[in-house]
């Protein structure tokens, strides 16, 4: 009799279920289960975030079986994935089972789940608004009913306002495409590749370096460049009459302006790529520009699914105190996309990384991921065609480190690894859509045949999925296929274009942005709505109380639920880890878990930077009287270090403070309830409404230090050999850089222990405020029963219609994206 699992997974609901049958016999999966673990985890479970563990509870589940067999009820894409998760699992050696899997009901593709649950949301803000409007047809005649009626038609506004936020973001199709890496790595040419027009300056110099933000113009629209000129906005575009570019918008009276309007009138007459470049070349490198600079033009990567928008960041290994700011502003807006982490082979290891990797390392730890996914981003070694074959499968399996914390790193091995020559890549491109110079057509003549040699070129042969071998191969035939097509058209560029890496690559992160754009929105809805319908109905539950009991009874209740919310808030309040002193010493398990000691900052502040003076000015030393030149490099490049290892300290503590205040937020907040909850006097109705608390926002930490005049002091003049000459105090500058840079270090501690003591208490306070205000809540509904039941059982019966309506809408919804295509 044929035994077998079926599983069940929808990526918008992220949710799976398992049922086991023999022939026709459902078998119950028992709560003692393992696979209960996964079931319930409704609205957290990724497939694609589930390895080889997920298998093994399988094998556990069926109790030593040698095989099973699971029939899956998922969308194509998803099963595919599962495939190939399967393909990889039963490869392993010390596997405990060999599973194979078929689709026993496909459900409908994203695109289309993507529709019926944004209609989905249109119809619960509909109900919600239409609920909130017949609040006002309840008499309002007694102050706790017009209280509680208040209570409600606030509560319904905060769940419409959330919903449509949500919406709004859903019907936004752009894809953020985050390209990151150390300076020279090549992250401009392969954007500029991408585009298949050179507008991106390369070969950026990192004390310039701006980031780009790129984005196809709307339709209608001419390609144009936004940007900031100090305080004020500035708009330039294009005009297709003319054929140049222009102001629209901008200071009129400014030494800026002035020199981008003779970049403008000098390059007028060249084709429109080339002004641009020129433009963004000359905001690059001009003061007065800010930061970030935005840039409107076509990007053929986009489809009718999903638009994308570009992010080109400044080099990892920036020295810039501002331009680590801008790596991280940038990494941060990343809620919905694909970092492209760009490396070349000779600069995979080393300090450079180490900014991004902080960030990374502290983001994969969140259980929120509100930011980067690593498991869904895409890994690039540019400047394949700089090592031979037997190189790049050595780079396979290399690992990107951080130097300042060897228990984080990135395997290559367990990443999506993409090879690519970014710059054969866009002269193939440029030479499909004119815009080629003669070197882009001389590399294309002399390099042809390299690359198309499998045994020296096609790059895409050492891509990777992962450690799965079978998408792996799928991704190399895909290329294949592509490549012997062109091949026999004799279309030598898209010949080039393949065998440079860059089409596997291209390929993939549109397929990414088909394939899970949609559903992380989707699911953004669907749970905006339940947690709306699961506060209706802990409010109804509250409504449906019945009071039996008269005021002076209801009071004393009362008195008892506040004595026993405020005696639980102080309790808990109390601890010392929520409860830090405002002036004396820092607790020790955070004083190293902020990175805060002593010993940590001499190792990864003073010491480094006093090794970097050491060896510059090893480098310089002359011979003659032991003296060292003064010059501009020596200031430059000294204040640079100190201003790199200063902010990367920074960055660190930033990052480490933030998991530890949300962690300290969310227990202080689940102590809060384990004490009320052991009150056998409270009512499990009251719990349920004064338990209905969302976490605070944390505020984002940024700070920064310069330190420019350190050199400067130690500067001597004295008369050597008739000549005035100035010399550096090497003994000098050593001693003051150590006492300077410890002094410095011990004032961002002092700083950093305050503001950590400060939003601690902030925290605290307002979550405090939030128990306080929801048990205010409920006893006005409670005593507005008493008062008022007539009107009260009228809101009840709006509130629960609500709940209702929501639920039906919520069953529709479920039985459209769960219904089999």
């Amino acid at each position: 009799m044929e035994e077998y699992l079926k599983m069940k997974y929808h990526p918008a609901k992220k949710e799976v279920e398992f049922t086991r049958f023999l022939g026709e016999k459902t078998i119950p999966v028992r709560e003692d289960s393992v696979l209960q673990n996964y079931m319930n985890q409704k609205g957290k479970f990724v497939l694609q975030d589930h390895g080889n563990a997920f298998f093994e509870d399988i094998a556990c589940a069926f109790d030593g079986e040698p095989t099973v067999e699971i029939k899956a009820v998922m969308t194509k894409n998803d099963f595919e994935d599962f495939e190939q998760m399967i393909d990889f699992y039963n490869k392993d050696q010390n596997a405990r089972i060999q599973i194979t899997a078929t689709l026993l009901s496909e459900l409908p593709d994203m695109e289309e789940t993507y529709r019926t649950v944004s209609d989905f949301g249109l119809q619960s803000v509909k109900i919600l608004e239409k609920r909130q409007k017949e609040l006002e047809e309840i008499p309002q005649n007694n102050l706790g009913v017009k209280e509680s009626v208040q209570v409600f038609f606030s509560a319904l506004q905060k769940e419409i306002d959330n919903i449509k936020s949500k919406i709004n973001s859903m019907c936004d199709n752009q894809i953020n495409l985050c390209f990151t890496g150390v300076y020279s790595s090549g992250k401009s040419t392969l954007i500029n590749a991408i585009l298949g027009y050179r507008i991106l300056p390369e070969a950026i110099k990192s004390e310039t370096a701006r980031m780009f933000q790129i984005q196809s113009p709307n339709k209608g629209e001419e390609v144009r460049v936004t940007f900031d000129i100090g305080n004020e906005y500035a708009e330039i575009i294009w005009d297709d009459t003319k054929q140049q570019f222009g102001f629209c918008a901008g200071p009129t009276e400014n030494a800026v302006r002035k020199v981008i309007q003779e970049t403008l009138e000098k390059h007028f007459q060249k084709p429109q790529c080339c002004q641009i470049f020129e433009l963004l070349k000359t905001l690059n490198t001009t003061e007065g520009i800010n930061s970030h600079i935005k840039v409107f033009f076509p990007i053929p990567l986009d489809t009718d699914k999903v638009q994308f928008t570009i992010y080109d960041t400044p080099g990892t290994d920036s020295n810039y105190v501002e331009h680590q700011q801008i790596l991280q502003d940038a990494l941060q807006q990343q809620t919905h996309s694909i970092l492209i982490f760009v490396a070349t082979p000779d600069k995979i290891e080393g300090e450079g990384n180490n900014a991004l990797l902080s960030y990374l390392k502290n983001a994969e730890k969140k259980d929120k991921k509100t930011s980067i996914d690593i498991a869904r981003s895409l890994f690039v070694i540019n400047k394949a065609d700089t090592v031979d074959s037997s190189e790049r499968v050595t780079l396979q399996t290399a690992t990107i480190k951080d130097i300042t914390d060897d228990t984080f790193s990135i395997n290559l091995a367990d990443k999506k690894l993409f090879f690519v020559s970014a710059l054969y890549a866009y002269s193939a491109r440029a030479i499909k859509n004119g815009a080629a110079t003669q070197d882009d057509k001389y590399r294309m003549e002399d390099d042809y045949n390299k690359l198309y040699r499998p045994e020296r070129g096609r790059y895409y042969q050492a891509n990777h999925v992962a450690k799965s071998e079978l998408a792996t191969q799928k991704l190399i035939r895909y290329s294949e296929e592509k490549l012997n097509k062109l091949a026999q058209k004799n279309d030598t560029n898209g010949v080039v274009e393949v065998c440079s890496g860059y089409y596997a690559l291209e390929r993939e992160i549109v397929a990414y942005g088909e394939k899970f754009a949609a559903s992380v929105r989707a699911f953004a809805i669907i749970d905006s709505v339940e947690k709306a319908l699961a506060s209706m109905n802990n409010s109804t539950g509250v409504l449906k109380q019945s009071n039996q009991d008269n005021l002076n009874k209801i009071n004393e209740e009362i008195a008892e639920l506040q004595n026993a919310i405020t005696a639980g808030i102080e309790e808990v309040g109390k601890k010392p880890k929520y409860n830090l002193p405002k002036e004396g010493d820092f607790p020790p398990h955070l004083v190293k878990t902020l990175h805060l000691d002593s010993e940590y900052i001499y190792t990864n502040v003073t010491s480094v930077v006093k090794s970097f003076i050491d060896a510059l000015l090893k480098r310089w030393f002359l011979g003659i009287l032991g003296k060292i030149k003064v010059n501009e490099e020596h200031k430059k490049e000294i204040t640079e270090k100190i201003n790199s290892v200063l902010s990367g300290y920074t960055q660190d503590f930033c990052a480490r403070r933030q998991v530890a205040l949300e962690g300290l937020s969310d227990n202080f907040i689940s102590d809060i309830k384990e004490v009320i909850d052991k009150n056998g006097k409270i009512s499990e109705e009251a719990k349920r409404y004064i338990f209905d608390i969302r976490p605070p926002e944390i505020r984002q930490l940024n700070n920064t230090a310069e330190f420019a005049a350190l050199y400067d002091h130690h500067k001597r003049v004295e008369k050597i050999l008739f000549f005035k000459t100035q010399y550096m105090d090497k003994k000098g500058l050593a001693a003051d850089v150590d006492d300077k840079l410890r002094r410095i270090a011990e004032n961002i501690r002092k700083e950093f222990e305050k503001e950590f003591k400060e939003t601690l208490e902030s925290v605290v306070m307002q979550i405090k405020e939030e128990f306080k205000g929801n048990m205010e809540k409920y006893c006005v509904l409670v005593k507005a029963k008493l008062e008022a039941k007539e009107e009260m059982e009228k809101l009840r019966e709006k509130i629960e219609e609500t709940a209702k309506d929501l639920g039906i809408c919520q069953d529709k919804l479920n039985s459209e994206i769960w219904k089999v295509v």
